[in-house]
């Protein structure tokens, strides 16, 4: 019979553990929250065991280790064995202090094995810590104003109170934990620039898989409610993705306006991106899309779409809404629809028909038009509520989806700027482009060519 030799060990200094990389790269941490934790495995290709006298980190503050099962951040008096053939795995996170910084700082220790041989192997641990600062069940009760040095963490609800005002300035960044929501019961002034936006998204900076982020997740943070008492509000180049929903509008006076929202982009929530009900709203040159609800659901009420690029591509789940959904009643409760305008936008999805109404029975008003769109809705006979509209056909190669520059469903990438092909080229109705949005939501001139295209987005070339 033979022996196992399971339990030789050596210690020439020719063994040496396998390692996956030299630099262990973690993402983003917020100062004093940990990031998840991330892994690698060390394996032992050699003929006999090595052990591992001292796992240590030669800083070791911030970084937290683990090693087959050992927490080397504690102390500990013995040797940590990988026998040969086998493996073990390393597991770390970063708990970043702050650093009275505005902005991110890099944060970086060695993880260093001494073999028993004496060797010393190690792997360099390099994250980011961002400090913020942070609001929990907060409420807005004097008119205020935020500013761009530092995300703003929230961790619980924000409330504007009523008869206040809440300003965001460019490159405002709120940021919004699972819980979080923005309350409006006074007034939001949320004025951004093409070049400097303001962003609402989740909390969560790491990625969920290599190639995609939690940021890139739907359902990572409540929305925005803009309560009964909210009146004035405005949205100019702002981006809210990634919540439960987007932005939620209560009835209220529809003789005065509730919401008006440019240039902005509303995408990725598990809800709707917006929700408006009985009241009066205007939003302009913005994407709404990709939703697990509808991107537009309307409960009666007055409001006006211009040059919005409005389309379902939902990529979690099949059984997604629709792109626009019109009401004139909500939970038995009439709601006249007294406008609900649409011009020079596209209304575009997956499925065969992205248009819906559902109308009561009753004599409750519903009064829509459709001017100079692009329709992904069965062609209608009578088409006086959609004049100058282009109604695609599905069974043609060119709709939908075809229509856009690049959806990339690995890496989450939805890009909604026209392809050449597009039937959106050319066909806006110039008039109201003029009158409203002569450039598009990058600040790209719409009218060069005595023409313009319908949706938020002007075509260039790829590349440009």
């Amino acid at each position: 019979m033979s022996c196992s030799d399971d339990d030789s060990f050596t210690t020439s200094r020719d063994a040496r553990l396998t390692f996956p990389l030299d630099t262990l790269r973690l993402d983003t941490a917020i100062s004093g929250i940990p990031t998840s934790t991330y892994s690698f495995v060390v394996r032992n290709k050699g003929s006999k065991g090595i052990r591992i006298s001292k796992a240590r980190l030669l800083k070791g503050d911030e970084f937290q280790a683990n090693v087959d099962g050992t927490n080397i951040n504690a102390a500990y008096d013995y040797p940590i064995e990988v026998r040969k053939g086998d493996s073990i795995t390393v597991f770390v996170k970063l708990l970043s202090k702050k650093t009275s910084s505005d902005e991110a700082q890099p944060v970086e220790d060695v993880l260093q094995f001494v073999l028993e041989s004496g060797e010393v192997q190690s792997v360099t641990l390099l994250g980011y810590s961002q400090d913020v600062y942070t609001l929990g069940n907060y409420t807005i009760s004097s008119d205020t104003t935020f500013t761009p040095e530092r995300p703003i963490h929230i961790t619980g609800t924000l409330k504007v109170a009523e008869g206040k005002k809440l300003t965001i300035l460019p490159g405002t960044t709120l940021i919004f934990s699972p819980v979080s929501s923005l309350d409006v019961e006074g007034q939001l002034y949320a004025n951004g620039t093409t070049d400097s936006a303001i962003v609402f998204r989740c909390d969560r900076m790491d990625h969920m898989f290599t190639h995609q982020t939690y940021d890139k997740i739907p359902g990572m943070w409540r929305g925005v409610n803009f309560r009964s008492s909210s009146y004035g509000n405005y949205l100019n180049h702002v981006e809210i993705h990634g919540g439960e929903y987007g932005l939620r509008a209560d009835s209220s006076d529809v003789s005065r306006e509730k919401l008006r929202v440019e240039n902005s982009r509303i995408t990725n929530t598990k809800g709707d991106c917006v929700t408006l009900t009985n009241c009066l709203a205007f939003i302009g040159n913005s994407e709404l899309s990709n939703a697990l609800g509808n991107c537009v659901t309307i409960y009666g009420g007055d409001y006006s779409f211009v040059h919005c690029t409005i389309a379902n591509f939902y990529p979690f789940e099949g059984d997604r809404g629709r792109a626009v959904w019109l009401y004139n009643s909500y939970n038995g409760r009439s709601l006249p629809l007294r406008s609900a305008l649409f011009e020079n936008c596209i209304i575009s999805g997956w499925s065969e028909d992205e248009l819906f109404a559902s109308f009561s029975d009753d004599n409750t008003e519903k009064s829509y038009l459709f001017r100079s769109c692009l329709l992904t809705t069965p062609e209608p006979e009578d088409k006086s509520e959609y004049p100058g509209c282009i109604f695609e056909n599905t069974q043609d190669t060119l709709w939908g989806s075809k229509n856009f520059r690049k959806f990339d469903y690995d890496y989450l990438i939805f890009d909604f700027r026209l392809k050449a092909q597009s039937l959106a080229r050319n066909n806006a109705d110039v008039a109201v482009t003029q009158n409203y949005y002569p450039l598009d939501r990058n600040g790209v001139a719409r009218l060069d060519d005595n023409a313009a295209d319908i949706g938020c987005y002007e075509y260039v070339e790829e590349g440009k």
